[in-house]
Protein backbone atom coordinates (compact mmCIF):
# COMPACT_ATOMS: atom_id res chain seq x y z
CA UNK A 1 0.00 0.00 0.00
CA UNK A 2 3.03 2.30 -0.17
CA UNK A 3 2.03 4.21 -3.31
CA UNK A 4 -1.65 4.60 -2.56
CA UNK A 5 -0.91 5.70 1.02
CA UNK A 6 1.43 8.46 -0.11
CA UNK A 7 -1.00 9.64 -2.79
CA UNK A 8 -4.25 9.61 -0.81
CA UNK A 9 -2.92 11.21 2.39
CA UNK A 10 -1.80 14.65 3.38
CA UNK A 11 -1.04 16.18 6.77
CA UNK A 12 -3.33 18.48 8.71
CA UNK A 13 -2.53 20.91 11.50
CA UNK A 14 -5.61 19.76 13.40
CA UNK A 15 -4.62 18.12 16.69
CA UNK A 16 -6.51 15.01 17.78
CA UNK A 17 -6.26 12.24 20.34
CA UNK A 18 -4.57 9.22 18.76
CA UNK A 19 -4.35 5.59 19.83
CA UNK A 20 -0.65 4.88 20.00
CA UNK A 21 -0.80 1.07 19.92
CA UNK A 22 -2.63 -1.13 17.38
CA UNK A 23 -5.20 -3.46 18.90
CA UNK A 24 -4.64 -7.19 18.99
CA UNK A 25 -5.70 -8.75 15.69
CA UNK A 26 -4.85 -5.65 13.67
CA UNK A 27 -2.19 -5.88 10.98
CA UNK A 28 -0.21 -2.66 11.26
CA UNK A 29 2.22 -1.09 8.85
CA UNK A 30 3.57 1.22 11.54
CA UNK A 31 7.06 -0.21 11.08
CA UNK A 32 7.36 0.53 7.38
CA UNK A 33 6.89 3.35 4.90
CA UNK A 34 3.08 2.96 4.75
CA UNK A 35 2.71 4.33 8.25
CA UNK A 36 1.01 7.65 8.85
CA UNK A 37 2.72 10.44 10.80
CA UNK A 38 2.82 9.76 14.53
CA UNK A 39 2.26 11.92 17.60
CA UNK A 40 -0.90 14.05 17.37
CA UNK A 41 -0.75 15.16 13.75
CA UNK A 42 -3.72 14.01 11.71
CA UNK A 43 -3.55 12.75 8.15
CA UNK A 44 -6.52 13.75 6.03
CA UNK A 45 -7.77 12.88 2.58
CA UNK A 46 -5.80 14.31 -0.33
CA UNK A 47 -8.87 15.33 -2.32
CA UNK A 48 -6.73 16.82 -5.07
CA UNK A 49 -5.68 13.32 -6.12
CA UNK A 50 -9.29 12.23 -6.56
CA UNK A 51 -10.24 15.39 -8.44
CA UNK A 52 -7.30 14.92 -10.80
CA UNK A 53 -7.37 11.18 -11.48
CA UNK A 54 -11.02 10.26 -10.87
CA UNK A 55 -12.59 13.49 -12.09
CA UNK A 56 -14.84 16.00 -10.34
CA UNK A 57 -17.76 15.13 -12.63
CA UNK A 58 -17.54 11.36 -12.03
CA UNK A 59 -20.66 10.00 -10.33
CA UNK A 60 -20.22 8.18 -7.01
CA UNK A 61 -22.68 6.04 -4.96
CA UNK A 62 -23.44 7.70 -1.62
CA UNK A 63 -25.47 5.68 0.87
CA UNK A 64 -27.77 7.37 3.37
CA UNK A 65 -28.19 5.25 6.49
CA UNK A 66 -30.96 6.23 8.87
CA UNK A 67 -30.24 3.50 11.40
CA UNK A 68 -27.88 3.84 14.33
CA UNK A 69 -25.43 0.97 14.96
CA UNK A 70 -26.87 -1.53 17.41
CA UNK A 71 -30.48 -1.33 16.26
CA UNK A 72 -30.15 -4.14 13.76
CA UNK A 73 -33.26 -2.98 11.91
CA UNK A 74 -31.60 -3.10 8.49
CA UNK A 75 -30.76 -6.83 8.56
CA UNK A 76 -32.46 -9.46 6.44
CA UNK A 77 -33.74 -12.76 7.85
CA UNK A 78 -30.24 -14.26 7.68
CA UNK A 79 -28.64 -11.36 9.52
CA UNK A 80 -27.01 -9.80 6.46
CA UNK A 81 -27.16 -6.08 5.71
CA UNK A 82 -29.91 -4.86 3.43
CA UNK A 83 -29.31 -2.01 1.03
CA UNK A 84 -29.89 1.47 2.39
CA UNK A 85 -30.95 4.46 0.34
CA UNK A 86 -28.42 5.28 -2.38
CA UNK A 87 -28.01 8.53 -4.26
CA UNK A 88 -25.63 9.33 -7.09
CA UNK A 89 -23.72 12.58 -6.87
CA UNK A 90 -20.72 14.15 -8.53
CA UNK A 91 -17.40 13.53 -6.84
CA UNK A 92 -16.90 17.28 -6.42
CA UNK A 93 -20.22 17.49 -4.56
CA UNK A 94 -19.20 14.63 -2.29
CA UNK A 95 -15.84 16.29 -1.53
CA UNK A 96 -17.62 19.54 -0.65
CA UNK A 97 -20.12 17.68 1.54
CA UNK A 98 -17.34 15.93 3.47
CA UNK A 99 -15.39 19.18 3.89
CA UNK A 100 -18.43 21.05 5.20
CA UNK A 101 -19.32 18.21 7.54
CA UNK A 102 -15.81 17.97 9.01
CA UNK A 103 -15.54 21.73 9.53
CA UNK A 104 -18.89 21.86 11.34
CA UNK A 105 -18.15 18.75 13.36
CA UNK A 106 -14.78 19.92 14.67
CA UNK A 107 -15.89 23.54 15.10
CA UNK A 108 -18.76 22.36 17.31
CA UNK A 109 -16.34 20.77 19.75
CA UNK A 110 -17.99 17.37 19.36
CA UNK A 111 -14.93 15.64 17.89
CA UNK A 112 -14.20 14.00 21.23
CA UNK A 113 -17.65 12.38 21.39
CA UNK A 114 -17.00 9.95 18.54
CA UNK A 115 -20.43 8.45 18.19
CA UNK A 116 -22.49 7.51 15.13
CA UNK A 117 -25.09 9.92 13.85
CA UNK A 118 -28.13 9.53 11.61
CA UNK A 119 -28.61 10.82 8.07
CA UNK A 120 -24.93 11.07 7.16
CA UNK A 121 -23.84 10.18 3.66
CA UNK A 122 -21.26 7.42 3.22
CA UNK A 123 -19.57 6.68 -0.10
CA UNK A 124 -19.39 2.90 0.02
CA UNK A 125 -19.19 -0.14 -2.26
CA UNK A 126 -17.35 2.11 -4.71
CA UNK A 127 -15.69 0.04 -7.48
CA UNK A 128 -12.91 2.58 -7.85
CA UNK A 129 -10.17 0.19 -8.97
CA UNK A 130 -12.42 -1.22 -11.67
CA UNK A 131 -13.26 2.32 -12.80
CA UNK A 132 -9.62 3.44 -12.87
CA UNK A 133 -8.45 0.33 -14.70
CA UNK A 134 -9.88 1.90 -17.86
CA UNK A 135 -7.60 4.91 -17.53
CA UNK A 136 -4.49 3.57 -15.79
CA UNK A 137 -2.15 5.20 -18.30
CA UNK A 138 -2.93 8.59 -16.75
CA UNK A 139 -2.22 7.46 -13.18
CA UNK A 140 1.09 8.14 -11.42
CA UNK A 141 1.36 4.42 -10.56
CA UNK A 142 -0.55 1.26 -11.46
CA UNK A 143 -1.79 -0.92 -9.93
CA UNK A 144 -2.88 1.31 -7.06
CA UNK A 145 -2.01 -1.40 -4.53
CA UNK A 146 -1.19 -5.09 -4.24
CA UNK A 147 -3.39 -7.40 -2.19
CA UNK A 148 -1.47 -8.53 0.93
CA UNK A 149 -0.09 -12.06 0.70
CA UNK A 150 -2.36 -13.18 3.57
CA UNK A 151 -5.42 -12.52 1.41
CA UNK A 152 -4.30 -13.41 -2.11
CA UNK A 153 -5.93 -16.87 -2.42
CA UNK A 154 -9.23 -15.52 -3.71
CA UNK A 155 -11.70 -17.78 -5.51
CA UNK A 156 -14.39 -15.11 -5.66
CA UNK A 157 -12.63 -12.24 -7.39
CA UNK A 158 -10.51 -14.53 -9.57
CA UNK A 159 -13.71 -16.19 -10.83
CA UNK A 160 -15.39 -12.85 -11.52
CA UNK A 161 -12.30 -11.51 -13.28
CA UNK A 162 -12.30 -14.49 -15.68
CA UNK A 163 -16.00 -15.11 -16.25
CA UNK A 164 -17.93 -11.88 -15.60
CA UNK A 165 -18.14 -8.57 -17.43
CA UNK A 166 -15.93 -6.74 -14.96
CA UNK A 167 -17.70 -7.32 -11.66
CA UNK A 168 -15.74 -7.66 -8.44
CA UNK A 169 -15.93 -7.44 -4.66
CA UNK A 170 -13.15 -4.87 -4.35
CA UNK A 171 -14.38 -1.61 -2.89
CA UNK A 172 -13.33 1.79 -1.60
CA UNK A 173 -15.22 3.26 1.37
CA UNK A 174 -15.09 7.00 2.14
CA UNK A 175 -17.02 8.33 5.08
CA UNK A 176 -16.97 11.47 7.26
CA UNK A 177 -16.76 11.50 11.04
CA UNK A 178 -19.74 9.73 12.57
CA UNK A 179 -20.75 7.78 9.47
CA UNK A 180 -21.26 4.10 10.11
CA UNK A 181 -22.14 0.66 8.82
CA UNK A 182 -24.73 -0.90 11.09
CA UNK A 183 -24.78 -4.46 12.39
CA UNK A 184 -24.36 -7.03 9.60
CA UNK A 185 -22.42 -10.04 8.41
CA UNK A 186 -20.69 -9.95 5.06
CA UNK A 187 -22.18 -10.91 1.71
CA UNK A 188 -22.00 -14.58 0.60
CA UNK A 189 -20.58 -15.54 4.02
CA UNK A 190 -17.27 -14.36 2.64
CA UNK A 191 -14.16 -13.30 4.48
CA UNK A 192 -13.30 -9.63 4.25
CA UNK A 193 -10.35 -7.37 4.94
CA UNK A 194 -10.18 -3.61 5.30
CA UNK A 195 -7.11 -1.36 5.08
CA UNK A 196 -7.35 2.19 6.45
CA UNK A 197 -5.56 4.46 3.99
CA UNK A 198 -6.66 7.54 5.94
CA UNK A 199 -8.61 7.94 9.16
CA UNK A 200 -9.75 5.95 12.17
CA UNK A 201 -12.54 3.41 12.71
CA UNK A 202 -14.10 1.61 15.64
CA UNK A 203 -15.12 -1.98 14.95
CA UNK A 204 -17.56 -3.86 17.20
CA UNK A 205 -17.43 -7.63 16.66
CA UNK A 206 -20.06 -10.09 17.90
CA UNK A 207 -18.79 -13.65 18.39
CA UNK A 208 -21.24 -15.95 16.57
CA UNK A 209 -20.92 -19.02 18.81
CA UNK A 210 -22.53 -17.16 21.69
CA UNK A 211 -25.43 -15.60 19.82
CA UNK A 212 -29.03 -16.54 20.51
CA UNK A 213 -31.54 -17.37 17.79
CA UNK A 214 -34.35 -15.22 19.17
CA UNK A 215 -34.65 -11.44 19.39
CA UNK A 216 -34.92 -9.31 22.48
CA UNK A 217 -38.17 -7.63 23.34
CA UNK A 218 -36.71 -4.25 22.43
CA UNK A 219 -36.01 -5.41 18.87
CA UNK A 220 -32.25 -5.01 19.10
CA UNK A 221 -31.76 -8.71 18.45
CA UNK A 222 -29.56 -11.61 19.43
CA UNK A 223 -26.27 -9.71 19.35
CA UNK A 224 -27.00 -7.91 22.62
CA UNK A 225 -26.79 -11.27 24.42
CA UNK A 226 -23.54 -12.30 22.78
CA UNK A 227 -19.94 -11.70 23.72
CA UNK A 228 -18.49 -8.79 21.83
CA UNK A 229 -15.28 -6.82 21.63
CA UNK A 230 -14.15 -3.54 20.12
CA UNK A 231 -11.10 -2.70 18.02
CA UNK A 232 -9.78 0.74 17.11
CA UNK A 233 -8.28 0.75 13.61
CA UNK A 234 -5.87 3.60 12.91
CA UNK A 235 -4.40 4.85 9.65
CA UNK A 236 -2.14 2.23 8.07
CA UNK A 237 -3.75 -0.77 9.81
CA UNK A 238 -5.64 -3.72 8.31
CA UNK A 239 -8.57 -5.62 9.83
CA UNK A 240 -9.54 -9.21 8.95
CA UNK A 241 -13.22 -10.15 9.37
CA UNK A 242 -14.02 -13.89 9.70
CA UNK A 243 -16.92 -15.32 7.71
CA UNK A 244 -20.35 -15.00 9.39
CA UNK A 245 -19.08 -12.69 12.14
CA UNK A 246 -21.55 -9.86 12.65
CA UNK A 247 -19.95 -6.48 13.11
CA UNK A 248 -20.59 -2.74 13.25
CA UNK A 249 -18.18 -0.05 12.07
CA UNK A 250 -18.08 3.65 13.01
CA UNK A 251 -15.79 6.19 11.37
CA UNK A 252 -14.28 8.19 14.22
CA UNK A 253 -12.61 10.53 11.74
CA UNK A 254 -13.07 11.09 8.03
CA UNK A 255 -11.84 7.78 6.68
CA UNK A 256 -10.97 6.16 3.36
CA UNK A 257 -10.44 2.41 3.31
CA UNK A 258 -9.86 -0.36 0.80
CA UNK A 259 -12.13 -3.36 1.35
CA UNK A 260 -12.22 -6.78 -0.30
CA UNK A 261 -14.62 -9.67 0.16
CA UNK A 262 -13.07 -12.98 -0.77
CA UNK A 263 -13.65 -16.73 -0.65
CA UNK A 264 -11.16 -19.57 -0.23
CA UNK A 265 -11.39 -23.34 0.16
CA UNK A 266 -11.71 -22.72 3.90
CA UNK A 267 -15.09 -20.95 3.66
CA UNK A 268 -16.48 -21.97 0.26
CA UNK A 269 -18.88 -24.38 2.00
CA UNK A 270 -20.39 -21.46 3.93
CA UNK A 271 -20.77 -19.48 0.72
CA UNK A 272 -22.47 -22.45 -0.97
CA UNK A 273 -24.94 -22.74 1.91
CA UNK A 274 -25.56 -19.00 1.75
Amino acid sequence: FKDISSQWRKSSIRQIEMYSEPARGVISDACNSNAAPSANSQTIVNTEWFSTFVGDDSMVPVRINNNQPGRGSNLDDDGRAQECETMEMKLSEWIDECRDHEEQFHASGRSGEWRPRDNIGYLKDWHLVNFLSQRNESLPSWPLYTTPSFFQRDLLNDFLRRYSDGGDYKFVYWGPSGSATTLHSDVLHSYSWSYNVVGMKKWIFHIPELQRDNDDDDGRGEHYNSKQFEVIQNTGETIFVPATWKHEVINLLETISINHNWITAANVDLSWQC
